[in-house]
């Protein structure tokens, strides 16, 4: 039979036998395949699931589970021994910074077992003497934060935020304090999955999707409550420390529930410095009032500031008066109470009232100057205070104490200059309290005391470890402070001498009513715009103090 195609175009006719696509090979392939990789997986389940043969002998302990990446002692680093030490030289520093306890029967086996990471944290911050092995357990603490709690594997959240806050209150190097604020930032971000700062009711109310739970989870022991208060507030003040002096927004802002916290831990008084806890909060939470008004955006008019003064420095004087031990027996207390003095009145020199060279009204410059006196009687009695204190004390500084400490002497900078302003340098009050406080040697005597703490912080190789970070920003801040003081001493005397008049107030008359001076060596103006956290910022690395003298 010839097709109809083939007959039309006139060719021969061949016929092929039809053959059938056959694809049962390759479909077998591919379903092979398939069926051969979920029997992989299931082996591989079935082979860790099944159960160890009765007679099977014992797995070796050290094969049983490999030591904790932050046990140190168990991967060799270190003996036990010289933990101990460690551990015991760390007890001492306890009472600068309370808010992580130990027990007096607390042993390391007892740390490495229940918490590796808050051993760590102390044999590091204990170590700093020790250059080699506190680089390696420096090394060990980042490896773990960033391999393990940055990934969010924590199952120990109480331990993790105890260790991230002992090596931040255990800040002595430039290199610890660049990584601070990322530090403080993981361990707000544990405190706030845990829930660490609410509650235990709403702790332990359902969340809003956990809809196939049937109950909440196991109630947590009185003991561990107050560890993760202490832990909280610890954080607290850290966190609105460093906000204050760096005008930058804390994460943690004061609330009722920290307060109580505080109080309750006061009121049971656990440790013997749980009694000063409540204080240490109320105290940061005045200071973060001042700070409130300073940084608003609406300017406070300056009719306003004395009754706003005047209202926080009566509440103030109110709660001093209600402490139930004596100020200076607790020295954070003591610092924190001579940072809100200095604080307040710098805040009323500098942001609150207009500069001297500005003033028109006489009602405005009375108040200035009586702020600056104030202030400056703040900076005496600081100085007095810090040299009562016993030679070497520092060692066991926390950060709360460093900071503070370094807010209050540079505040103290900004006013020694101040009162050599043309317009109040002979004022009677202001020159007495400039003459007593003397702030240039004080300042000077400042440094050779950090020198000998930098010595000792040190150890016998200094020369391999990293300068103390408080004893170069003060060595900084001093050649700053007396390139400044002496200019404007200078200036000052050239200025009075060419014949401005001091009025019976003791207050120049031409500063204040005219023309400011024209053509001095020194920038009275821009002396505003030099602010505190500028002259905190160089201990953040390689930063010059500000320069605001376009002659030097």
């Amino acid at each position: 039979m010839i097709s109809t195609r083939c007959l039309r175009l006139h060719k021969d006719c061949f016929f092929r036998p039809i053959k059938s696509r056959n694809n049962t090979k390759k479909k077998a392939t591919r379903i092979g395949l398939l069926e051969d990789k979920v029997d992989q997986i299931l082996g591989q389940l079935n082979s860790t699931s099944q159960p160890k043969p009765q007679n099977a002998p014992p797995t070796p302990k050290s094969c049983e589970s490999s030591p904790h990446p932050c046990d140190v002692i168990g991967n060799g680093f270190i003996s036990e021994d010289e933990a101990a030490f460690l551990l015991n030289s760390f007890r001492d520093m306890i009472p600068c910074f309370p808010f992580v306890q130990l027990s007096k029967d607390t042993t390391i086996k007892d740390l490495r077992s229940e918490k590796p990471f808050l051993l760590l944290s102390i044999l590091l911050v204990s170590s700093f003497q020790d250059v080699p092995l506190h680089m390696a357990l420096e090394e060990i603490s980042k490896n773990y934060l960033g391999a393990h709690v940055l990934q969010g594997n924590h199952p120990q959240p109480l331990d993790t935020v105890q260790g991230i806050l002992i090596i931040l209150a255990g800040t002595k190097q430039k290199s610890h304090l660049m990584r601070f604020s990322k530090y403080l930032h993981l361990a707000h971000a544990i405190i706030n999955c845990c829930k660490f700062d609410r509650s235990t009711k709403i702790r332990m109310m359902r969340q809003r999707l956990d809809v196939m739970l049937d109950e909440a989870g196991p109630a947590e022991t009185s003991a561990i409550q107050r560890e993760e208060r202490r832990a909280l507030i610890g954080f607290y003040l850290l966190d609105a420390t460093s906000s204050l002096v760096m005008q930058k927004a804390g994460t943690m802002p004061w609330s009722p529930f920290l307060e109580s916290c505080a109080l309750k831990l006061s009121q049971e008084c656990e440790y013997p410095t749980d009694r000063h806890l409540i204080n240490y909060v109320q105290l940061q939470h005045m200071l973060g009032r001042i700070d409130a008004l300073v940084i608003r955006e609406e300017q406070v008019p300056p009719l306003e500031v004395n009754g706003i003064i005047r209202s926080l420095l009566a509440d103030f004087e109110e709660y001093k008066s209600q402490l139930p031990f004596p100020v200076d027996s607790d020295v954070l207390a003591a610092l924190q109470v001579r940072a809100f003095r200095v604080h307040i009145y710098q805040s009323a020199v500098f942001d609150f009232y207009p500069p001297f060279h500005n003033i028109t009204d006489q009602s405005l410059a009375l108040p200035r100057i009586e702020a600056l006196c104030h202030g400056l009687s703040a900076a005496k009695d600081f100085i007095t205070f810090y040299f009562s204190l016993p030679l070497g004390i520092e060692k066991s500084y926390s950060y709360l104490h460093w900071v503070n400490a370094g807010f209050i002497i540079a505040a103290s900078c900004k006013l020694a200059i101040a009162s050599l302003e043309p317009s109040v340098r002979h004022n009677p009050q202001v020159k007495e309290l400039r003459e007593s406080l003397d702030y240039p040697r004080e300042l000077s005597n400042l440094t050779q005391r950090m020198y000998a703490v930098d010595r000792e912080c040190k150890g016998s190789s200094g020369d391999q470890h990293e300068t103390f970070f408080y004893q170069e920003w003060l060595r900084h801040l001093g050649e700053w402070f007396a390139g400044k003081y002496r200019l404007a001493e200078l200036d000052s005397s050239e200025i009075n001498d060419g014949g401005l008049a001091i009025s019976a107030s003791g207050v120049a008359d031409n500063g204040l009513y005219g023309d400011p001076p024209q053509d001095t060596d020194f920038p009275w103006a821009d002396l505003q715009d030099v602010t505190v956290e500028e002259l905190l910022n160089a201990w953040l690395g390689p930063m010059a103090m500000p320069n605001f003298n376009p002659f030097m």
